[in-house]
């Protein structure tokens, strides 16, 4: 069996005991159970649940698992479901499960959170002592350092965004750009929402960029999103869009731009920094003398580049583009200026 298959299976078994469950006293038939099966898997129209395959799950749990009864053609939840299954973990699973739950705090109340919730209220109460203190212990020797409640988008924004995705509706946004002192209304093609450094970002076509004739596919930091209108109008997907694609060019978040080729000198120290946290899958480091290196990059825009260039101050020095070189050292020339 394939992983995907025995990965349903699993799923199957999990939704079968749920509904068993609720059917402690009278029981439930083969066909009711497949109906109530097919909701509680939150299956499709179009995906039909088999008679047949519920049955040989059913066996499953009877004869091997031994956690369900049969009685007059009728199927209950054996002693082990009503007590209680506990269920052994290993600290990997329970490092992982952990980790999941405090990455994603910050997304509380949206689908990406709401779902882990659900699943681990869920296989919560079937863990055993040792898992349990296992999962308590992790609490004091891991610690993630949370965003600040201004930075977290607002999760009724980031639901109606996914329902805008998965059914390619057009909306209105008001929103407001980092340079701007005011939230402006643009309508919205959403394409995908991505999440870079734990952060949700929508890839959208811009009705406005797009009328000027400008490069019309933009980032949209979700927390900057004021309000969200759904304009009861459609768009149908383009047939040559790749999200990853669009975003390779770049060294984070932002689409769109033409593909440079820049040259900076770093000294050992910023050699260091960026070696150990790299900018750009396509940045090489080369070594020319005791304490100067070379990188160099090809990314389709400098938005993200220059935070990283100016954060680094003498330790970098922008060789090529020339234009861009004089935009960096005008730049470092206002900070220092402001220092008198």
């Amino acid at each position: 069996m394939s992983e995907t298959k025995r990965g349903r299976q699993v799923f199957r078994l999990f939704c079968i005991i749920g509904v068993l469950k609720s059917h402690e006293r009278n029981g439930i038939s083969v066909e009711r159970l497949t109906r109530e099966l097919w909701e509680a898997m939150g299956l499709p129209p179009e995906e039909k649940m088999s008679s047949r395959t519920v049955r040989r799950d059913l066996d499953v749990l009877e004869t091997q698992m031994r956690c369900i009864e049969k009685r007059d053609g009728r199927y209950f939840p054996g002693e082990a479901i009503r007590d209680g299954i506990k269920v052994g973990t290993t600290y990997e699973e329970m490092l992982s499960v952990f980790l999941a739950c405090h990455l994603l705090e910050g997304h509380r109340g949206t689908p990406v959170r709401n779902g882990l919730d659900s699943l681990w209220e869920k296989f919560s109460p079937m863990l055993n002592a040792q898992s349990r203190k296992l999962f308590r212990a992790m609490q004091d020797a891991f610690v993630i350092k949370a965003d600040a409640d201004s930075a977290r988008p607002d999760p009724a924004v980031v639901n109606q965004l996914y329902l805008a995705v998965e059914r390619s509706c057009t909306v209105k946004l008001l929103y407001r750009t980092f340079y701007a002192t005011e939230a402006q209304e643009t309508y919205y093609d959403p394409y995908a929402i991505v999440y870079h450094n734990g952060r949700p970002y929508l890839v959208a076509e811009s009705h406005r960029r797009r009328e000027k004739g400008e490069v019309s596919v933009v980032s949209l930091k979700v927390c900057r999103i004021r309000e969200l209108v759904f304009t009861g109008k459609t768009f149908k997907r383009p047939t040559d869009l790749a999200i990853r694609n669009k975003l390779a060019g770049s060294l984070g978040i932002f689409v769109g731009g033409r593909k440079r080729k820049y040259r900076v000198r770093l000294n050992a120290f910023a050699a260091r920094l960026v070696s150990e946290d790299p900018w750009h899958s396509s940045q090489k480091l080369r070594k020319q003398g005791e304490d100067s290196y070379l990188l160099t990059l090809e990314v389709d825009n400098d938005v993200e580049l220059t935070p990283r260039i100016l954060s680094l101050g003498a330790n970098a020095e922008v060789l090529e583009p020339t234009s861009y070189r004089r935009e960096i050292a005008a730049k470092l020339t206002a900070a220092a200026a402001a220092y008198g």
